[in-house]
């Protein structure tokens, strides 16, 4: 244990300070290997980028005549991609190198100024050479002349001459505090007066030659250690044995062969798959056996320097500026001066390992076999002198430096030049740093740091994306990494040169396979191409790599949302709930979108905690609000929702999603059966004016409550905005309407852009124009009625301008049960309107009992609750309200025909709880809105809630004559004559003459007969 831990032996201050010393060695080579294990992670980093996409999802459908009307709208899938990102200035690093380098400084000069006079001087003279070489002129006019160096090295050098000739009783450690006192000293002034921002960077970098130095002479002194330890573990443990030179010889073979192997490799000569010896970790090994190794060396130079303890101090010092530095360009990514400091290791422990095997074979080869402790004197050789195996490792350094065509020094030169332009890229000075980056191009163009950070500086510039392309391309041949193949195919992406991008990021995916980032990144980019089956295999490639991370997860589902992948089970989501983030959710529910499938989670608390937004929680809300639309299905939910959506949307920090909330929240509304708020929440968007999209909706919305004037006037502006479905949806409104003209104008125009479409869209256009040259037939003099189809739909389209006698023939003459029932269903309801009630009981008798299609089925249903309303079957009506089957609009009537009922026995208490059901459900019903106003007129004598009403009703449907004309009369009762005179006029807008002047006699009568009641009231 004495001779392992043998500074004990030494006296208090050389071994305390030998042992301080020795910690920070230790931290110096950690710290070295901590930026080594690190690799291109010191200098590159990843951040994720969101995208969000949209895919389409189906709202709703619902069928208008003989057209089935899907609403479209969308969900958002979150996208992550990984970019690179160029760490910034690591102030820190440079600090930590330069304190390493400072302190080894300090202590050289504290061991130079212990030796004998000769070495002094020489030392000093080294020393001062070192320091006119610190690049103090850099650092700004106060010290650009030679006053700051000349103060110097007066400072250290009489300092260390008064400790050299004066002070010579004085120990190491005041002489090793003075020499830190001077450094501090010089480097607070340096700080105060510098004109840079970073003097660190500038003294580190223009300084650069004599750290390097110091540590390739350190590598050169511990190049035999290893060598060496194989010599004493042989001869100090296994003593007398006469195979020991074999198995010297053997493993000594075997380490130096292996050695050799790597520079056969390096330079291109083999390229055998074999387990080679890390030289970094090799380097270490050889540093740690040369702490017993150098105290074996003592003999040596002990006429220069006492081992104990100038000798040991010197070593760490070194050793702390071998690593220090080392660590430095490791943590910089200066591959140049990396592969050189590799290079000078190889050499090195080649050189001076063949150096000590001929050593020892030729001086104690002969003992190696006798009971002699060889260690003892395994350096005092007497056929060939130690210094001889220094003179052999560098014969073997000049060679393999020969032979490799001496790219060492341009190598050098590029790494000086790929700092120099780093240093004046942190100080904003980018001619500079373009200028330097090309010199290290020049000096030697296959080092990846200045072609990747020219290519960086090309990007920012965005106008020489092909030159950035190529030094990204030279980066990746020098030295490939994971963040040259993403930058670089993050530029063919962006540049939309998808293949390229593809082909790049699956070179790199072959080199780093295990490489989570470039894999999802290759998912992404195979999703922009038509093979999909690559994109799901690279995305769960990267989620088996993922380590807990969601993003490859993410972006499979945001994939199958996007491709509407027709295998995947949406059961599937049900697993693995409790560990997702928001944009895993997003997607999530955007796939419950696609398969129209309810989400029954709770609102993520993120969202009430932290409302403010950001894409993946817009994301989220969007698709988590579209999902809940008329779900119905758990209104815990729906509640809670529709507190924080309003929560949300009213943070001013939301601005830039206000719009979208809002169109989401009106799909809320309307499909959770708040019909009237729905509409008025999206008519109310400022964007809705200029959106097409909006106004399409719309207008599908109002032509699904059968209100059709405002539904044509919202299509028409759709129309107008280029949206590009509004065309057959007009048609569709006009036709319903009747306006034969109107739609036989636009089903024309229609067809005649149908070529200029494509994909989808033109594959659902041609389904809706056939069936709309169907309903032209209809609208011709001379209509074709040879099928059960052509028959009803001249009945459904055109039954307002065809006779009693032809309706009656052209429904007789139907035979298909479905198309019988379908136009039983719209004539009762005709006649209904016309309040002919016998008519429609006729019709309804002629049906019989069969199988029909559902939505079939609920159109008869909703026209029979219409004739027993209209029979006052007050208790059939009750029956069967609940139990006959309704589509999605009549459905929402129910509550009026169990008012209605309720009015009719005289439970008014009831009627009325009934009918605010159905002021809500079926707002635009002129059916409903004219009962309703009825009820509060006559049995509650309410004219101010009768007024209300109906007053709500024209504001949502200014196109109602019925509604308008309700809406004039109540106006009279309550005394607003002015109002009812404007409404008056309205109704002549909406009418015909006949119609008006028949309502303008009614309107005037009852307008003089309130008058007189008012004037006998006074």
């Amino acid at each position: 244990m004495k001779t392992l831990i043998f500074w004990r032996e030494w006296n208090k201050t050389p071994r305390i300070l030998y042992t301080l010393l020795l910690v920070v060695f230790l931290g110096a080579l950690s710290w070295c290997m901590y930026h080594y294990t690190k690799g291109t992670d010191n200098v590159f980093g990843w951040t994720t980028n969101q995208k969000l996409d949209v895919i389409p999802v189906k709202l709703s459908t619902y069928t208008k005549g003989i057209f089935n009307i899907p609403i479209e709208g969308v969900s958002y899938v979150v996208k992550e991609s990984f970019q690179t990102v160029t760490k910034t200035l690591n102030t820190p690093t440079r600090f930590v190198y330069g304190s390493f380098i400072l302190l080894a400084m300090c202590v050289l000069l504290t061991v130079i100024s212990s030796l004998q006079r000769l070495w002094y001087f020489a030392g000093m003279a080294i020393f001062m050479f070192f320091l006119s070489k610190f690049g103090f002129g850099y650092l700004g006019d106060s010290f650009g002349d030679s006053l700051f160096l000349i103060i110097c090295i007066a400072l250290y050098g009489l300092t260390s001459y008064y400790f050299q000739s004066f002070g010579k009783y004085l120990g190491l450690l005041p002489r090793l505090f003075s020499f830190i006192a001077i450094t501090v000293g010089l480097g607070v002034w340096i700080s105060v007066s510098s004109t840079v921002n970073f003097p660190v960077m500038y003294l580190s970098t223009f300084s650069w030659i004599i750290p390097l130095a110091l540590t390739f002479v350190f590598i050169t002194i511990i190049g035999h250690d290893i060598i060496y330890g194989f010599f004493h573990l042989i001869a100090k443990y296994n003593p007398g044995n006469k195979t020991n030179s074999i198995h010297f010889g053997i493993i000594s073979f075997i380490y130096l062969g292996n050695l050799v192997l790597i520079f056969l490799k390096d330079r291109g000569n083999i390229d055998f798959d074999i387990l080679y010896i890390d030289l970094y970790w090799l380097l270490v090994v050889s540093a740690v056996l040369g702490i017993w190794g150098y105290r074996r060396r003592g003999v040596t130079i002990s006429k220069f320097i006492s081992f104990n303890p100038q000798g040991g101090l010197l070593y760490l010092a070194l050793g702390i500026i071998a690593f220090a530095t080392i660590g430095y360009y490791q943590a910089i990514g200066n591959d140049a001066i990396n592969s050189v400091i590799r290079d000078v290791i190889l050499f090195s422990h080649i050189g001076y390992g063949v150096g000590y095997v001929v050593y020892v074979y030729v001086n104690l080869g002969v003992y190696m076999g006798q009971q002699v402790d060889l260690t003892k004197v395994a350096y005092q050789g007497q056929f060939m002198p130690h210094p001889m195996l220094r003179l052999v490792g560098l014969v073997f350094i000049f060679g393999f430096y020969s032979a490799s065509k001496q790219i060492q020094r341009e190598q050098m030169l590029a790494g000086y030049h790929s700092v120099a332009a780093s240093t004046y890229w942190a100080h904003g000075n980018k001619r500079l740093t373009m200028e330097h980056y090309k010199l290290a191009t020049q000096y030697f163009f296959y080092t990846h740091q200045p072609h990747y950070a020219l290519a960086n500086l090309k990007i920012d510039g965005s106008t020489e994306l092909v030159e950035a392309i190529t030094h990204l391309q030279h980066a990746i041949i020098s030295k490939p990494t994971e963040h040259a193949y993403s930058r670089l195919a993050e530029i063919y992406t962006k540049e939309e040169q998808y293949i390229d991008a593809v082909f790049t990021l699956r070179e790199g995916v072959k080199v780093f396979p295990g490489s989570m980032q470039l894999n999802n990144n290759l998912g992404l980019a195979y999703s922009q191409t038509e093979v999909g089956d690559s994109a799901i295999y690279y995305f769960e490639k990267a989620d088996s790599l993922a380590k807990g991370s969601l993003i490859p997860k993410n972006n499979l589902m945001a994939y199958l949302a996007f491709k509407k992948a027709e295998q995947f089970d949406p059961k599937k989501l049900q697993n693995g709930e409790d560990k997702q983030d928001l944009a895993t959710k997003s997607n999530h529910i955007a796939l419950y979108n696609l398969y129209q499938t309810s989400y029954q989670q709770p609102l993520d608390e993120q969202l009430k905690t932290n409302p403010r937004l950001n894409g993946e929680k817009f994301a989220y809300l969007y698709n988590y609000l579209l999902n809940r639309s008329g779900k119905r299905d758990n209104k815990a939910i729906d509640s809670v929702l529709a507190k924080e959506t309003r929560k949300i949307e009213s943070n001013k920090d939301n601005r830039d999603y206000a719009y979208y909330l809002q169109y989401v929240r009106a799909c809320f509304q309307y499909y959770g059966g708040n019909i009237s708020h729905g509409i008025n929440s999206l008519a109310s968007i400022p964007a809705t004016k200029s959106n097409g999209y909006y106004n399409a909706v719309l207008g599908l919305w109002l032509l699904e409550q059968g209100a059709y004037e405002p539904a044509i006037s919202y299509l028409k502006t759709a129309k107008k905005l280029q949206n590009t479905q509004a065309a057959i949806y007009l048609g569709i409104a006009l036709s319903e309407k009747g306006d034969i003209k109107g739609a036989i104008e636009n089903w024309k125009e229609a067809l005649a852009r149908q070529a200029e479409k494509k994909g989808r869209h033109r594959k659902n256009d041609s389904v809706a124009l056939s069936l709309a040259q169907k309903v032209m037939g209809a609208f011709t003099d001379t209509v074709a009625l040879n099928t059960d189809e052509e028959k009803f739909i001249l009945l459904h389209y055109r039954h307002k301008y065809l006779n009693e006698q032809n309706l009656k023939d052209t429904y007789s003459a139907i035979q298909d049960p479905n198309y019988k029932t379908w136009a039983a269903a719209d004539l009762m309801n005709y006649y209904l309107d016309q309040e002919k009630v016998a008519e429609a009981e006729e019709i309804y008798k002629t049906l019989k009992v069969r199988k029909l299609d559902n939505y079939i089925k609920a159109e008869i249903n909703h026209a029979y609750l219409r004739l027993l309303k209209a029979q006052e079957k007050n208790d059939l009506l009750l029956q069967f309200v609940d139990q006959l089957e309704l589509g999605t609009l009549h459905r929402n009537k129910k509550p009026y025909f169990m008012g209605i009922a309720w009015y009719n026995i005289g439970d008014h208490k009831k009627a009325e709880e009934y009918f605010k059901q159905a002021v809500n459900a079926a707002p635009f019903s002129e059916e409903v809105i004219l009962t309703v106003t009825d009820f509060y007129l006559n049995a509650k004598k309410d004219i101010d809630k009768a007024y209300k009403i109906v007053t709500n009703a024209v504001r949502r449907n200014p196109f109602s004559a019925p509604l308008y004309k309700s809406y004039a009369l109540r106006a009279l009762e309550m005394g607003l004559d002015g109002y009812g005179d404007t409404a008056l006029e309205s109704i002549q807008d909406l009418t015909d003459k006949v119609e008006f002047e028949r309502f303008k006699k009614k309107y005037l009568a009852y307008k003089t007969a309130l008058e007189e009641k008012r004037v006998s009231v006074k």
